[in-house]
């Protein structure tokens, strides 16, 4: 941390802002800003000097276009207040075959995430937006960390990074697989970090370049993503705050409340909850279809996909957004009492569903990968 008063921080972060924005050239023709109704994709639609010809996109469930406090609403509200062209893509289920949605996720992202829920469409958004002519999209990554931590266990799971052993239904496989997950020497916390210093290189060095880059990817089988907040500029001095500043983004939170048209923010995520998609009917019935194979069977151990079998849930799937706890009630709870909930309600067995689907990938990524390494052997 750079040793310096708030204000010093905020005007070094303001300049910044300003240094990659003001020599930020895009074509407005070519490219969309992908806008939803919370902080980050806001942050660019106020930053960008010119709006002149922008065009954004917002996608999600088409219920959600019914529900105020969504990223659906708000977003088109954004675009409204700064004149700009806005269009919505519905994401609902594909009417294409399960096989070909998923199909074309692993073509597309090479089996490097199980985040489907903005896929399921089968990809048509970006289909659209690369046949329409559109070169790429503007995105909003940014490394400020909206949560607070208090454990080493906060940090792994709030970066994406439990082991196998983490779960109570998987950690006898990681055994059968001889498994020995751990650290890489470079991850672990150093002498003398900070919990929220540790959180945050770790979102610089594993999550952004892994997990990030993994549904960036899925985008760019059809269209190229610029992340300006990602740019080394603003980085760098994200990278010298103090913890206090980074924690609960409280600077980067204020600073783009402060710039913000009086528009309120999205308390709706649009886009499915994944566990309803899983427990969808057909995507159960074709996840079993899968996994219910000798393949699925000498790929992994038997009595792992016979486990996966026997408790999977196969309810129909509601379509719903996703609601947050209204703002009024999550100011009145402290941020350590809402951790300490996660933790003690965060289930420590991974849902069966989801591990069909991460089985599933598993297993179709090995034939693939087989049937490529026969086509280039002499």
């Amino acid at each position: 941390p750079l040793a310096a008063p708030d204000t010093v921080h905020r005007e070094r972060f303001i300049e910044a802002l300003n240094d990659v924005f003001g020599r930020l050239q895009v074509d407005y023709a070519a490219w969309h800003l992908m806008l939803s109704g919370g902080l980050d994709s806001r942050c660019i639609l106020l930053m960008l000097q010119n709006k002149a010809g922008l065009r954004s996109v917002t996608w999600g469930l088409a219920s959600a276009l019914k529900h105020p406090e969504s990223d659906a609403v708000v977003a088109k509200k954004l675009a409204d207040y700064f004149g700009t062209s806005h269009e919505y893509f519905a994401t609902d289920l594909s009417a294409e075959k399960i096989e070909t949605v998923f199909d074309r996720l692993l073509v597309a992202g090479e089996a490097r995430t199980d985040t489907i829920s903005a896929y399921m469409d089968g990809c048509r958004i970006w289909e659209r937006l690369f046949s329409a002519g559109i070169s790429g999209v503007i995105r909003g990554d940014v490394v400020f960390s909206p949560y607070r931590v208090y454990s080493d266990d906060d940090v792994r799971r709030i970066d994406g990074a439990m082991f196998m052993s983490d779960y109570g239904n998987l950690a006898q496989y990681a055994q059968v697989f001889g498994l020995n997950q751990y650290w890489p020497e470079r991850l672990h916390r150093r002498v003398g970090e900070t919990l929220s210093s540790w959180r945050d290189r770790l979102t610089y060095e594993y999550r952004a370049p892994v997990i990030w880059a993994a549904l960036n990817e899925i985008k760019s089988a059809y269209v190229e993503v610029m992340n300006p907040l990602l740019s080394r500029r603003i980085l760098q001095v994200i990278a010298s705050l103090p913890d206090h500043l980074r924690d609960g983004r409280s600077m980067y939170q204020k600073l783009v409340y402060d710039l913000s048209p009086p528009i309120e923010f999205a308390e709706e995520v649009a886009i499915q909850n994944t566990a309803a998609i899983l427990a969808s009917p057909s995507v159960s019935r074709y996840l079993r279809s899968s996994l219910d194979s000798e393949r699925a069977r000498t790929v992994l151990p038997g009595g792992l996909v016979d486990y996966i079998l026997g408790n999977m849930s196969s309810e129909p799937a509601r379509p719903r957004v996703r609601r947050r706890l209204p703002k009024f009630i999550r100011r009145l709870i402290p941020e350590r009492l809402r951790i300490a909930k996660n933790r003690l309600t965060q289930a420590r067995d991974i849902a069966v569903n989801h591990l069909a689907m991460r089985a599933h990938i598993i297993v179709e990524m090995d034939r693939r990968l087989a049937e490529d390494s026969k086509a280039l052997m002499p």
